[in-house]
């Protein structure tokens, strides 16, 4: 339990609103990453022996640019998701693209209450995301309007997405 071996972190949970965190342990050269979200999206998360994580290409009026999309299948067709947008002038994005380049790593699961429900080490498997093609990605400047553009992005793309970008 990450509680147990590292109790400062329950603070940093508890002041987190949610989502993906981040997060590089004392005791580790690595991120690893905490995820803090709904009960129902852990108990998929279990049962799945797993979840997955989207980069799709989206375009936007100057370039090529990508954000993450962290999906629970207690559905196949509606599963429970998390958007992240991802921007060229922030730490999260950039702890986040070095943890998409990990072989694995190790996940620790809070609920909105900041119970900490299980933790695992996973492979990370790339199986064509926008970080594996040849097109050049650009992370946008973080503004609000742009925040919001990407969240509205990625809702559209999701719920269009094929079994080419859910292989």
């Amino acid at each position: 339990m990450l509680t147990v071996l590292h109790p400062e972190v329950r603070s940093l949970v508890g002041q987190f609103a949610g989502g993906l965190m981040p997060i590089r342990l004392r005791t580790d050269e690595k991120y690893s990453l905490i995820i803090k979200t709904q009960k129902e999206a852990i108990l998929a998360a279990k049962m799945n022996g797993g979840f997955a994580l989207y980069l799709p290409a989206l375009p936007s009026t100057t370039v090529t640019t990508t954000a993450l999309v962290t999906a629970f299948f207690d559905d196949d067709d509606q599963p429970l998701i998390i958007r992240s947008p991802l921007f060229g002038d922030d730490s999260f994005s950039r702890e986040m693209l070095a943890i998409l380049k990990y072989d694995e790593v190790d996940i620790y699961f809070f609920d909105d209450q900041n119970y900490e429900w299980m933790s695992f080490r996973t492979a990370l498997e790339d199986g064509g995301s926008c970080l594996t093609d040849k097109e050049e990605i650009h992370l946008l400047t973080y503004h609000p309007e742009t925040a919001k553009s990407v969240h509205q992005v990625l809702i559209n793309w999701f719920g269009q997405r094929t079994r080419d970008d859910d292989d």
